[in-house]
């Protein structure tokens, strides 16, 4: 998520969903232009692959970390 947040893409989202509010360096956000932004995410299926890559990594890394703990 800090990653998305952090995209110019997602930067520009948040600029299109804002008015000028008291001053010029102060933005309130338009809710109901933001929520019809277009956000993209992975289909379930991509996301699921995504997690067991993920998990399939962590186990390989925790299964490093014990032979390495045992080896000393």
């Amino acid at each position: 998520m800090q990653t998305w947040v952090k995209r110019e893409e997602t930067k520009s989202l948040f600029l299109k969903a804002t008015t000028e509010g008291a001053s010029q360096c102060r933005k309130n956000i338009d809710w109901d232009r933001l929520y019809k932004q277009l956000v993209l995410f992975p289909g379930v299926s991509e996301q699921s692959q995504i997690g067991s890559f993920f998990s399939q990594l962590d186990d390989l890394i925790t299964l490093h970390q014990r032979k390495s703990v045992t080896i000393k």
